[in-house]
């Protein structure tokens, strides 16, 4: 006998492979899934500290513009300016004066301030900080030249860049300085700040571990930041990395592991801020950030190793415990069979093979007196079949006898006991919930119910839970009895597992027997089982084939199978629905019959290679119909393969997307007609941009001449007109400096009306802080309070923002002025789960009957005699709001104070 055949090698073979493969692939994708959960939650550290940073970055430069924008404002600076360049104090002192109002007032403000620069419209640098920096010329620096042409209020933000002025690297920033009647740019001032503020946001390495770094690199792949590992004075280092490329050469920003400017394998994110061209890397060496990983390796390893052994031992002597006593039924079979009708086998166990060594040596004294009394061979035969099968199945299936009302156990046979695993005295203290899973009793409780009221007699697949925890399932075919006056369910529990084992070595053995006695009975007997398999085999194939033939043909898919030469053996319903094609029609012939002619040969020759080489091809059709109609489908054609593995078949799956290539089409066309839309509307924009700069340019000029000549004769003529013609006058220069206002004003709504939206995230809260700062310094004579909730962040265009917030909070300061104490608050509340921020004052309030004109451009509640202003700042708010899609609303009461309201 080959000893691979044998039951022990199978059965040792069997409780390896059940055992070692589980074990191998719960250890593999425990180790795997905690590598996959490690690497996920480092890449999302390292992505929020990146986020982290550059909203620091963002933050500064903001706060530096805004800080640059307001010195351009002070009102002392502008003064000064304006009388030194006009010569009207003395050139020396006023300079000298205004030196020391930015060294002890505004240079203090920002411990990286390095210096400041007042520089004319020419480019000469006025007053500064810095003694070296005065007499400059800055006219062909890019900071001046972008800076000369900002609006009143607006700030440019320079590159980093070497000055060798001041002899470090520094960044300049911008802003006009515009006379008081806001027409004429007299210069720019200049703040330049060191990078030791970048320097101090890049070094936070917080969360970073040991390795971490943060830093920054331009657009020309240079390190802006300085490197913690390399000394600050070498020259700048050139960032060749993954994530540099792909966000200068692509524009996209990524998170994963590559090589470092070091050359050492990294984990990194990297963000990009598009408003200076710079990259953000936040990166941590992949060593340092994947060193748990080894641990849990090791432990995985070990855990696997202990646990093969452990099943290896257990699994050899199982296979020897079983297989033993099998053989010796089969040595006493084949010594009876071979006429030692004597012998019998020792009887050592009382487990199943104890009951069948029983029944054994039963049958074999039987069948000696059958023999002896030369009993009729065909009864002894059948008797003896019987009766070796009523023993069998008395020793392999589990009898348990249970109260129907109580659910508790009268009885058990001993197989029932070495099932479950408990001695037969402690059955009858046992109940249905002790021998099922907790979390399977609600279904096994109904199946108890129903054959308890007779609903079924067998319930399968069964949960049993024995006395050690384990769980086998088992079919449970079941009768009512009465005894006693009482219901009881009787209960046959079936392992099929070992049912089978066992009924394979009695079928050996039967056969040996019956062969030995009556080669023409155990013929019949073996014939009649084989043909019983035959059957259950041949239904079970023709189940599974009438299934798969069930699926194709109700498919709402075309299927086409052909031979190995291309020609057609199968259709289904679909492909004949779709191409017009019965079956017979194309039964034999080459699928180029659906041919269109408009795909190229070696397309074809493409799809064959590929297919007959064993791979899956993948495209698109444009075939034709029997009717000579076009349609378009999508194939996948896949060869199919024999036991042996040859290619015999070629099955293609087609699905019909004629219907998605029209619908794309038009789609396409809308794509193409949207986009001419847009470029006629841009165009459209463009003219009225220019338009507007025309009609400003035209406007200003004659307002000028009014504004100029009304001043040349209240200077030279101021002797030859009375009270009153002085007094026309200065009317007059003040209608046209309010004419000039209005016509700023119509253009600043204009260009936020079409300016492009710029979306980030932006603080609220610290932009009030620095327009309230801006307005206490205006008036520093006004008793106010402002309060200003905390860290309100909403994602909008920084610019459009400040401007609405600046107009929100002018307008409280303005109508507050008449009030003793000035309150002005900006908040957020909740209104249908989303926030509304609000401006509120304790000012002059209005009428609520008059709030539909609140939004009107021009359109006042209050007469400029009493509050001054020319009507836009509200509609400005209105139309920055709805470019962010949302909602603006003002609510007051006459001397109450007003609240303004808005959602982002």
């Amino acid at each position: 006998m080959n000893p691979f055949l044998s039951i022990k090698s199978r059965l040792l073979a069997f409780a390896l492979c059940i055992s070692l493969i589980p074990i191998a692939l719960t250890t593999t994708i425990f180790y795997l899934h905690a590598k996959n959960a490690l690497q996920y939650r480092i890449f999302e550290d390292l992505k929020a500290i990146a986020e982290s940073r550059e909203l620091h970055v963002i933050s500064f430069m903001e706060r530096i513009g805004i800080r640059a924008a307001d010195f351009s404002t002070d009102g002392f600076i502008r003064r000064r300016f304006e009388s030194i360049m006009r010569g009207r104090n003395s050139h020396p002192d006023a300079v000298v004066r205004l030196n020391k109002y930015l060294a002890k007032q505004k240079l203090p403000l920002n411990r990286h301030l390095s210096a400041i620069a007042i520089v004319d419209k020419n480019g000469k640098v006025v007053s500064s900080t810095d003694g070296r920096l005065i007499g400059k010329d800055f006219s062909g620096q890019d900071v001046f030249k972008q800076g000369i042409q900002r609006g009143c209020g607006e700030a440019h933000i320079g590159p980093i860049h070497y000055s060798p002025d001041l002899d470090v690297k520094c960044i300049f920033i911008s802003a006009p300085i515009i006379a008081g009647g806001g027409i004429e740019t007299l210069g720019v001032i200049i703040n330049a700040y060191s990078l030791s503020a970048l320097n101090e946001i890049t070094a936070n390495r917080i969360g970073m571990g040991e390795s971490g770094e943060v830093y920054l690199v331009s657009k020309d792949w240079l390190m802006l930041t300085q490197s913690r590992f390399f000394d600050d004075a070498a020259p700048p280092l050139v960032v060749d990395t993954e994530p540099v490329r792909k966000l200068v050469e692509e524009g996209k920003e990524m998170v994963g592991i590559y090589r470092d400017y070091r050359g050492k394998t990294v984990v990194g994110a990297s963000r990009y801020l598009p408003e200076y061209g710079w990259t953000l890397l936040a990166e941590i060496d992949k060593a340092e950030a994947f060193a748990p990983l080894k641990r849990l390796g090791l432990v995985a390893l070990f855990f696997g190793v202990v646990s093969s052994v452990a099943v290896t031992g257990l699994g050899i002597s199982f296979a020897v415990s079983t297989s033993n006593p099998i053989r010796d039924i089969q040595d006493a079979a084949e010594r009876f069979a071979g006429g030692e009708l004597d012998y019998r086998v020792k009887v050592i166990r009382k487990d199943e093979i104890g009951a069948l060594a029983v029944s054994f040596n039963a049958m074999a004294g039987k069948l000696k007196e059958e023999i002896s009394g030369h009993k009729r061979t065909g009864e002894i035969l059948k008797e003896s079949e019987q009766r070796f099968r009523t023993i069998f199945d008395n020793a392999t299936d589990g009898i348990l006898i249970a109260d129907t009302e109580t659910k508790r156990f009268h009885t058990g046979n001993t197989a029932i006991c070495n099932m479950l695993g408990y001695p037969a005295e402690e059955i009858n203290t046992l109940g249905i919930a002790d021998i099922h899973p907790k979390e399977d009793l609600p279904f096994v409780r109904e199946e108890f119910e129903k054959q308890s009221h007779g609903e079924t007699a067998l319930a399968k697949d069964i949960p049993v839970k024995k006395k050690d925890g384990t769980v086998f399932y088992a079919d449970i075919n079941t009768s009512l009895l009465t005894f006693d006056g009482k219901t009881y369910l009787m209960g046959i529990f079936r392992d099929v597992t070992d049912r089978k084992r066992i009924e394979d070595a009695l079928r050996v053995l039967n056969d040996s027997l019956e062969q030995r006695i009556a080669e023409r009975t155990a013929a019949v007997v073996k014939a009649n089982n084989d043909l019983k398999s035959e059957i259950a085999e041949r239904r079970r194939a023709e189940e599974e084939l009438r299934k798969l033939f069930n699926a194709v043909e109700q498919s709402s898919c075309s299927v086409v199978i052909t031979d190995v030469q291309g020609k057609i053996e199968y259709v289904n319903p679909k492909f004949s629905r779709v191409t017009g094609y019965a079956p017979e029609e194309v039964i034999g012939q080459n699928p180029r019959i659906l041919k269109s002619g408009e795909k190229p040969p070696e397309e074809y020759k493409c799809l064959w290679d590929t297919i007959t080489a064993g791979g899956e091809w993948e495209g698109e059709f444009h075939n034709k119909k029997k009717c000579g109609e076009l349609y378009w489908e999508y194939a996948s054609i896949s060869p199919i393969r024999n036991p042996d593995g040859v290619i015999t078949h070629f099955v293609a799956i087609k699905e019909d997307i004629t219907e998605r290539k029209r619908t794309q089409e038009e789609l396409k066309k809308q794509r193409d007609h949207l986009e001419y839309l847009t470029n006629r509307l841009t165009a459209s924009n463009k003219e009225l941009e220019a338009f507007c700069y025309s009609v400003s340019h035209d406007l200003r000029a004659p307002l000028r001449g009014i504004d100029g000549f009304s001043k040349a004769l209240l200077e030279d003529y101021s002797d030859k007109l009375d009270a009153q013609g002085k007094n026309y006058l200065q009317r007059v220069c003040a209608a046209s400096r309010h004419m000039g206002q209005l016509i700023d004003d119509l253009l600043n709504l204009s260009r936020i009306t079409r300016g492009e939206m710029h979306r980030k995230k932006i603080d609220l809260s610290a932009l009030a802080k620095v327009i309230a700062l801006e307005l206490q310094e205006a008036e520093p004579g006004r008793r106010a309070e402002f309060i200003l909730a905390e860290k309100l962040v909403v994602n909008g265009d920084p610019h459009l923002l400040q401007i609405a917030l600046r107009n929100l909070l002018g307008n409280a300061w303005k109508f507050t002025r008449k009030r003793p104490q000035t309150i002005i608050e900006l908040g957020v509340k909740q209104h249908d789960g989303k926030p509304v921020y609000f401006v509120r004052d304790n000012g002059a309030g209005f009428d609520m009957a008059y709030a539909g004109k609140l939004f009107g451009a021009f359109q006042r509640l209050h007469p400029t005699t009493e509050f001054e202003g020319t009507g836009i700042g509200l509609a400005t708010v209105q139309r920055i709001i709805h470019r962010h899609g949302g909602q603006i609303w003002g609510e007051g009461a006459v001397d109450q104070g007003a609240t303004f309201s808005f959602t982002i």
